[in-house]
């Protein structure tokens, strides 16, 4: 299988909201849409070294766990899906991102994302939800 981009799912313990970003209004593809966080595997990178340097790249933090979660399949290739917990709080440059921000399923259900991000972060809340055995039983 061939990977071309890594993305991930943030949640915040302590209220288990996910983070998203809207991306910045000087990107070419989906200028002030929101996605997850993520970005295209560079050179030999794994997916999870991937991961990793974005979340420090666009959101300057560490990641403090990492947990597989699945992949997407696109004409081009597998996008791997991380669940993440962080070090600290993030921040970001208006470079990437308009804003950044925690938000509930309902939220997410009501917003418009570029790609399939909002179905990867409804999946992860379907998951959560109902179990690894009825998450299964419903794909």
């Amino acid at each position: 299988m061939t990977y071309i981009a890594a993305s991930s799912i943030i949640i915040r313990p302590a209220d288990s909201k996910i983070l998203i970003g809207r991306r910045s209004m000087l990107k070419k593809y989906g200028p002030g849409e929101w996605e997850t966080i993520g970005g295209s595997i560079e050179g030999d990178e794994t997916p999870e070294e991937c991961i990793k340097r974005e979340i420090l790249e666009e959101l300057k933090t560490t990641i403090k766990t990492c947990l597989y979660f699945r992949d997407y399949f696109t004409n081009n290739g597998a996008i791997a899906v991380f669940i993440i917990t962080l070090e600290k709080e993030p921040s970001f440059d208006k470079s990437d991102f308009e804003e950044i921000r925690w938000v509930t399923k309902n939220e997410v259900e009501k917003m418009s994302f570029v790609l399939d991000c909002k179905q990867r972060i409804l999946d992860f809340f379907d998951f959560q939800d109902y179990g690894l055995s009825n998450y299964a039983k419903n794909r």
